[in-house]
């Protein structure tokens, strides 16, 4: 099976480029928890795993979800990466605003540009939307 070309590893490119990013944002995330409930789960018997399950990953939900969103949408203008993996099955927005531009349309590039910002703006309301009403939830549960 070759991995050359397809989606799923276009994608794993793209999380690796930015990896840096989104690891610095959890971190960030994480440093303010205090350490005080791992050790009370770990005296309590707790194993790794479930601290891990149970008392991190929980508060740690909107700096989970808010990075996917930030990788999502630096994805979204990944060029670098993309040349190197993609083929004519999977053109992606920056493949094909690259071609348009060395093919010289520039008003076809400015066409696709504008797509390109709208879809991102669209994404980032949709995200901020779905933020907003599953932590509400949260809150009043």
């Amino acid at each position: 099976m070759a991995l050359y070309g397809t989606p799923g590893i276009l994608v794993v490119a793209c999380v690796i480029q930015h990896l840096a990013v989104t690891v610095r944002a959890l971190v960030a995330g994480a440093g303010q928890l205090g350490g005080e409930m791992f050790d009370a789960a770990s005296v309590a018997g707790a194993s790794w795993f479930t601290r891990l399950t149970r008392i991190f990953v929980p508060p740690l939900g909107r700096h989970i979800y808010d990075t996917w969103v930030l990788t999502l949408v630096l994805s979204s203008r990944e060029l670098a990466a993309i040349l190197l993996l993609w083929n004519s099955v999977t053109i992606t927005l920056p493949v094909l605003m690259f071609t348009v531009w060395r093919e010289g349309t520039y008003r076809d590039l400015a066409a696709i540009g504008i797509i390109q910002t709208l879809l991102t703006i669209g994404v980032l309301l949709v995200a901020a939307q779905v933020r907003k009403s599953i932590w509400k939830e949260r809150a009043g549960a």
